[in-house]
């Protein structure tokens, strides 16, 4: 077992890495692959998404890089959600990390050893800024995601995250539109133009795009967990997006 490696990016907030980077690794937990999210945002979105106060955690991702833990070192303090699936946590103490460590390039490449051999499947849900936790991520991905929703902002920035990432030769699994409604004009407009940065930077954009849906938020209110891993029969038609996409992406 060698993991794969993606992490899920663009360096504008609000298109849904989070809700992506959870229910895709729900979906692959139900499919009994072993699989570890790395929350790598200071504000611990999704250690949040699995009903964990983040704030009250007082060993998180910060604070194992701060004693220079390796992951497999670390596995106790690691969130276990079911038999094929983890979380490490992250809070504020991970943004105090990475200021005191302007420069440090290879952290999480050394957090990672001895990791990449329990899991199938490493995801890193990152925060939108291009910083030294960018750096971080890039040196130890296989892959990227890369997402946008159909904001004037969020396209924009999407081209400047293919910039960066060309930068770095980083390959891009797949663009994905999230947040869509195509029953509006500007979305439909929003698509089209998604498709031009893709091909203008030699990507894929997703055939599958993530619908808005209220259930997304709704799951995580109610039951705490990802819309992928709640029983739930009147969540049947949302859960198909990314149960789809998980299978347009290869996992």
């Amino acid at each position: 077992m060698s993991a794969t490696i993606t992490a899920f990016y663009n360096n504008k907030g609000g298109v849904a890495k989070t809700t992506s980077t959870i229910n895709i690794a729900g979906e692959l937990s139900k499919q009994q692959k072993k699989t570890l999210i790395i929350d790598a945002d200071p504000q611990g979105h999704s250690t949040l998404s699995f009903g964990y106060d983040a704030d009250s955690i007082d060993v998180e991702l910060g604070t194992m890089l701060y004693n220079k833990l390796e992951g497999s070192q670390a596995k106790e303090y690691f969130i276990h959600i079911n038999d094929y699936l983890d979380v490490v946590p992250a809070n504020q103490t991970l943004a105090d990390f990475i200021a005191s460590n302007p420069e440090g390039n290879n952290y999480l490449n050394d957090f990672l050893k001895g990791l990449r051999n329990e899991y199938d499947y490493i995801f890193i849900d990152m925060a939108p800024a291009v910083d030294v936790i960018l750096a971080n991520v890039l040196n130890v991905v296989d892959d990227l995601v890369v997402l946008s929703s159909p904001q004037p902002y969020a396209v924009r920035n999407t081209e400047r995250t293919l910039n960066t990432t060309d930068s770095y030769n980083v390959p891009i699994r797949r663009i994905v539109a999230t947040m869509v409604d195509k029953r509006v004009n500007t979305d439909k407009e929003f698509l089209e133009q998604l498709k031009e940065i893709a091909t203008e930077h030699n990507v894929k954009l997703a055939d599958t795009y993530i619908p808005m849906r209220a259930a997304f938020r709704d799951s995580m209110g109610r039951y705490q967990m990802p819309l992928s891993l709640v029983d739930e029969p009147s969540y049947k038609e949302a859960q198909q997006y990314y149960h789809k996409l998980t299978k347009e992406l290869g996992y």
